[in-house]
């Protein structure tokens, strides 16, 4: 005798209604991708017609780079002086107020300064190099004011507050060290 196993009724609708759901839901998400490319489709048909150059644009702007590559021929030491530090002072200012009486402050000067990074390698070590002389040319002070690091590209805002000194000072250099 031969047996038949029966799917219980109640078993044959659940699956029944899982499979509608399933493709339901498959119907739902192709219709929103077919939306989304097609929303592509416009934006790239609309970029390609706003830039469109023809092969004559590209020729004439190859002949372009191509002269300029034939009269602006560089060393390979120019070209790697360029990533070196190199530090630059932008606007620098100092102002010098000597002591006058014996109430007063310290003379002192106050510098004011961007430092540029012109190279592309960071600077470290980076300082001002502060001289004071009398008008008798006595050096009166020598010092340094540590400014950091500072990184390729890039330029710090350093105001030094005060260098203070001894005496009565006539002229000075600051000059900028780094390694």
């Amino acid at each position: 005798m031969s047996e038949k196993k029966v799917v219980r009724r109640n078993v044959a609708i659940a699956l029944g209604i899982a499979c509608i759901i399933l493709i339901a839901g498959l119907g739902g998400v192709m219709a929103y991708y077919s939306m989304v490319v097609n929303d592509k489709n416009t934006t790239y048909g609309s970029y390609t017609s706003s830039h469109a150059h023809t092969n004559s644009d590209y020729n004439s702007l190859q002949s372009t780079y191509d002269n300029y590559v034939s009269s602006h021929s560089h060393t390979d030491s120019e070209y790697n002086s360029l990533t070196v530090a190199s530090l630059q002072n932008v606007g620098m200012s100092v102002s010098n107020t000597n002591k006058q009486w014996s109430w007063d402050p310290p003379s002192h000067l106050a510098i004011t300064d961007f430092v540029f990074n012109m190279g592309t390698n960071t600077a470290y070590n980076c300082k001002f190099h502060v001289k004071v002389w009398s008008s008798e040319n006595t050096l009166l002070k020598d010092t340094y004011t540590d400014l950091g690091s500072i990184a390729g590209r890039s330029y710090i805002y350093k105001s030094v507050a005060e260098v203070p000194y001894e005496g009565w000072g006539h002229h000075w250099s600051v000059t900028l060290e780094w390694t």
